[in-house]
């Protein structure tokens, strides 16, 4: 999801929060539709945003107006407030006969950990301290069981929790004779700052998270509690941001990432073009990040007395940009939650309430399945059974079968190493 700031050009911030534009700390004064607009520019930055998706957002599918004008002038007073000349733009790109793209790069500020919130369900399943505190886990696009810093020891190749602490320390106070005092009068906002590029993460400390949450979940060491988990389509599609992947980059990502099976990883993602790189991106994202690690921990409940449930988000929202993106990360949040701003048709309508239904009855009982609704069978390692949730709601069995089993290969690679 899209953090609360985003910042871009020269001292600019895009505030969700407080619904503002900023300029140097102070508000700059931009009408309800021209803000909209540009909220959905930066949200999709790097990506054609065509005029249908912003009459979609703003105005919605059955509006009499005449939209065309609308949009002209909105546009007009977003580049006159930003300063952008709309002959050679910074920040606002005219795609002639289609819509607009936002071509500046932007940081985020998140007030919230690197990692997606739903992978700390998974850690909670795995802390003694958490015990008896909930009996039914949900994860939705994110499982924890990437390598996690450790107090001291690094642990597969990742820095220790101690080591990160002692440099965020060192950007924060530097070798000041006074960097105790320095440190805890730190802002919030210079810590995070701070940490930004640092990845920190849940922490192997031996007490919270006694060890690698992949090591646990590989040796049963789980909350024996049902389980939802699942994932979208096209995850990365939204979450690649407006830099060209070059083929370069792309190989560097894998070779950083999928150590020892990089070599396998780019066999099957191939991206001999920036075009095609970035495609390659999107779908090893997707796939060894997201529905494989989904799937893994389905099957790391295998022998447990509590069953887990594989889902598989492919609804696309109806709109041009929807087709481009497809499922992307998210989808399933905001059709759960009936997200104002997400495009829905009356198929799309129907299906989010399926899922309330589903979702709401594993709350309840620890089973999905209720009176009404599509069987949806418990995952089984054997037969690899999910269920999908797109134009038709309908099990099926071996969701990528390919990336599962090499990310299984890259799994016990790691705990190999780990040992």
């Amino acid at each position: 999801m899209p953090s609360e700031v985003a910042r871009f050009g020269d001292g600019l911030e895009l505030d969700r929060g407080a619904y503002e534009l900023r300029r140097s700390g102070r508000a700059l004064k931009l009408e309800r539709i021209p803000l909209d607009i540009l909220f959905l520019l930066v949200e999709s930055r790097g990506q054609l945003v065509y005029r249908e998706d912003i009459i979609e957002r703003v105005w919605g599918k059955d509006v009499f107006l005449d939209t065309d004008s609308s949009i002209n002038g909105a546009i007009r007073k977003i580049r006159q407030v930003l300063k952008d000349d709309p002959e050679n733009p910074v920040f606002v790109q005219t795609v002639m006969g289609k819509g607009y793209r936002f071509i500046a790069s932007v940081a985020e500020a998140n007030v919230a950990p690197d990692r997606p919130p739903v992978e700390y369900v998974g850690c909670l399943m795995l802390s003694p301290l958490a015990g008896g505190l909930f009996q039914r886990a949900i994860m939705q696009s994110g499982v924890p069981l990437d390598l996690h810093p450790s107090v001291h020891h690094p642990g597969g190749g990742v820095d220790s929790a101690e080591k990160l602490g002692v440099d965020l320390a060192h950007k924060l106070a530097g070798e000041d004779p006074d960097a105790i005092k320095k440190l805890r009068s730190a802002s919030t906002g210079n810590v995070f700052k701070a940490s930004a590029d640092m990845g920190f993460d849940a922490v192997v400390d031996g007490w919270v998270l006694p060890d690698q949450p992949l090591v646990m979940f590989a040796h049963h060491r789980q909350a024996d509690v049902p389980v939802m988990v699942g994932s979208t389509a096209r995850e990365f599609s939204n979450l690649v941001g407006p830099d060209v992947i070059t083929p370069e980059k792309f190989r560097d990502w894998v070779k950083d990432s999928f150590q020892p099976v990089a070599d396998d990883v780019l066999r099957m993602y191939p991206g001999p073009t920036p075009a095609d790189a970035r495609d390659a991106f999107i779908r090893a994202g997707t796939e060894l990040d997201m529905i494989a690690p989904a799937r893994w921990t389905a099957s790391a409940m295998q022998g447990m007395k509590s069953k887990p449930y594989l889902y598989h988000v492919t609804w696309i929202v109806p709109t041009p940009g929807g087709h481009e993106l497809g499922a992307f990360h998210g989808t399933d949040v905001a059709m759960l939650f009936d997200s104002p701003k997400l495009p829905q048709d009356e198929a799309g309508r129907a299906l989010a309430e399926v899922m309330r239904r589903y979702w709401v009855q594993f709350a309840r009982t620890g089973s999905p399945n209720a009176s009404g609704l599509p069987n949806w069978p418990a995952y089984d390692a054997a037969t690899g059974q999910y269920l999908e949730l797109g134009s038709q709601i309908r099990s099926a069995v071996g969701l990528h079968e390919d990336a599962f089993h090499l990310l299984d290969r890259l799994y016990t690679a790691r705990l190999a190493q780990i040992k």
